[in-house]
């Protein structure tokens, strides 16, 4: 599906179209060998068909796509039906399971079909729109809003067309049908768009409204990007004019959806913010603030991070994230999750009227020292809750504990003494604490906390590797470096590499060790050499597992749950950890981890696991038995439903009694 060398666009049409996208041409139209030329180049991930109506053209236009286009379906009227009618005849003739309508003045980025067919298979989802740049790259729209008055705007007009704050998947009134993906069966079941609203505008805000109706909704999509340039197929005092009848029409047909509370009024620069939450369904609002946007790539405990998102988000709850340090991550890998991104400074993004926080979740010491007195003198009505992902001056201690110098002893336990000092504050002050482990609830308590609670890092995605023993060799550490030379991971590997790689290799001389992790520090490339391999980021990491033999989680000191040692008992792979790796994971009685402090001890249980088919397979049924009983566990706390007690008895005390007996 490319333009040839030749200037002719050329689409070879899938004999089974997932989606028939379809151009409604009317006049002139200038730019739709443009559209044309986008789309077949920036289309590969789907199979499609594209359909062409001549919406009265005039004849040049014709020609241009007789003797410039091959392999679209042409649809011919010789009069002008309208945006409406020329979508309609389209439709007749499309055999996807999916429509798209996209203007002829619009040109597709690349990857911009995908993402919307992915969205659309969310439950309950009738039709998804993209984000839509202008011609000179910014936002024409990132969803739209249906105001109070009936008039309608674009959310995000001349902001950046990349404007991290708004590129997160959610609910909305109306996306425009430019770049607009509706299940065909839908489409057919409401009749198509209201030719009424001749010859445009209005009938796609129409359309949304009766998928509501229905008891769907549509979701805005910002992966999916289309270029526009806007309106040159009319004069701006003709759109106005078109726009104030249509809009009277709207408001004569559907009076009751206008009445009531449920739309905004444009009155300043928070009522944009405040329709968006309207649109979304006015869910409760929870602010996670932690130093970055959490991944799954990334260790130091946003693998975590990312699940407790993930959770919270599915869970119903609206998630804004404020990452402390800074945007440096890709901010899609949480829009998909339908998370914003706060980008404003947090003091004054907290303050406005339109930001009212149910809860307020903050991560790490050093963002409770900072920001925990913010939250609660501008949002005092919000649930302070802490994530203890891991206490802070446990690890130090622990590291103080194996430094060889006495100074650095001296700073490492100053240290300690200082995180102490601001994790036993936060204990005592904030309104609940949530942390991975029984260990860490018993040193909270000790620090003042009243009622820890224990949420168990058990990723909610991940699942066993299929391979056996045979189709799998190396071992795999996974690591992430972004503590730098002073990374627990650092300590781990040199100590692995010095003291248990050589009586290992005295057994398996082809042992290969995987290691992950992007930018590894110099101090651990130079502890490499032979069958030591730096890996960097991997990108598919169930692959990955799937391929390991065994992983070793060699570290001296830490704290908190170790993220990877939980993952790769749940990809399934034999894991050998030290008691640091192995902390607060609770194996039910299995045997599911093997744990060895002495170096010799873990040589030989890698050994095993290595050369001993029966060994492996032991292991792995005891991984297999310990993933079932905690999958057979119908009653754990958990993120969702730590949130439902605390925000449900909030809901409770805001209502009257006699209110308070219908929840």
């Amino acid at each position: 599906m490319q333009s040839t060398s030749a200037g002719v666009v050329q689409f070879s049409p899938s004999r089974d179209p997932i989606v028939s996208v379809i151009i409604v041409a009317t006049g002139a139209a200038p730019d739709l060998l443009g559209c044309l030329r986008a789309l077949a180049v920036n289309t590969k991930d789907v199979p499609f068909e594209v359909i062409v109506v001549e919406n009265g053209v005039e004849p040049s236009v014709s020609d241009d796509l007789a003797f410039g286009v091959s392999g679209v379906t042409i649809v011919r009227s010789g009069v002008n039906r309208g945006f409406a009618g020329g979508c309609n005849l389209g439709a007749l003739q499309a055999r996807g399971v999916y429509l798209v309508l996209l203007n002829d003045d619009a040109e597709p980025e690349p990857g911009w079909l995908a993402p919307l067919v992915e969205s659309v298979e969310t439950p309950g989802v009738g039709a998804v729109g993209g984000r839509v740049l202008l011609s000179d790259g910014t936002l024409q729209e990132a969803g739209s809003i249906i105001w109070k008055d009936g008039s309608s705007s674009g959310v995000g007009r001349d902001l950046p067309g990349d404007a991290v704050s708004l590129r997160f998947r959610r609910r909305v009134e109306y996306c425009s049908a430019l770049n607009f993906l509706v299940r065909r069966e839908l489409w057919n079941e409401l009749g198509g768009l209201d030719e009424g609203y001749f010859p445009a505008y209005y009938e796609d805000v129409d359309f949304c409204l009766r998928i509501a109706e229905r008891g769907n909704f549509v979701l805005y999509e910002p992966r999916s990007v289309v270029r526009h340039l806007e309106s040159r197929s009319s004069t701006q005092r003709y759109k106005e004019y078109l726009c104030l009848t249509h809009r009277r029409k709207l408001l004569e047909r559907w009076p009751h959806v206008f009445e009531g509370p449920t739309h905004a009024e444009p009155i300043d620069g928070d009522s944009v913010e405040e329709a968006i939450h309207l649109a979304m369904g006015s869910p409760p609002r929870v602010l996670v603030i932690d130093d970055r946007m959490p991944d799954s790539r990334l260790g130091s405990g946003y693998s975590r991070m990312f699940d407790v998102v993930r959770e919270i988000s599915a869970a119903g709850y609206r998630v804004s994230l404020f990452p402390t340090i800074g945007i440096i991550d890709d901010p899609d890998v949480l829009g998909a999750l339908g998370v914003g991104v706060v980008t404003e400074p947090l003091a004054e993004h907290l303050l406005r009227r339109s930001a009212r926080y149910e809860v307020v979740i903050i991560s790490r010491p050093h963002n409770f020292e900072r920001y925990g007195s913010m939250v609660r003198n501008l949002q005092p009505e919000a649930h302070l809750c802490y994530d203890a992902e891991a206490l802070f001056h446990r690890r130090l201690e622990a590291q103080a504990e194996l430094a060889s110098e006495d100074a650095a002893r001296e700073a490492l336990c100053g240290a300690a003494d200082e995180a102490r000092a601001v994790e036993a504050e936060m204990a005592r002050s904030v309104d609940t604490i949530v942390c991975v482990s029984a260990e860490e609830a018993a040193a909270l308590r000790v620090l003042g906390a009243r009622e820890p609670l224990v949420v168990e890092p058990w990723l909610s995605e991940l699942s066993l590797t299929p391979a056996g023993f045979a189709e799998r060799s190396d071992v795999f550490m996974v690591a992430g470096w972004l503590a730098g030379p002073e990374s627990p991971n650092v300590d781990g590997l040199l100590w692995f590499v010095h003291e248990v790689l050589p009586i290992v290799r005295a057994r398996v001389p082809w042992v290969r060790v995987r290691v992950s992790g992007p930018a590894p520090p110099k101090v651990a490339l130079d502890a490499g050499g032979r069958g030591i391999f730096f890996e960097g980021q991997v990108s598919d990491m169930a692959e990955f597992y799937g391929r390991m033999r065994a992983c070793i989680v060699p570290l001296r000191f830490g704290a908190g749950v170790k993220i990877k040692t939980v993952e790769a008992l749940q990809y399934g792979v034999p894991t050998v950890a030290t008691s640091v790796g192995a902390e607060g994971i609770d194996l039910r009685g299995t045997a599911a981890l093997l744990v060895a402090d002495d170096a010799r001890d873990f040589a030989h249980g890698l050994v095993s696991l290595l050369t001993d088919r029966a060994a492996w397979e032991h292991r792995r049924a005891e991984i297999e038995a310990l993933d079932a009983l905690r999958r057979s566990e119908a009653t754990r706390v958990t993120w969702g439903s730590i949130l439902a007690e605390v925000v449900g008895g909030r809901m409770a005390e805001r209502l009257r009694p006699e209110q308070r007996a219908g929840i």
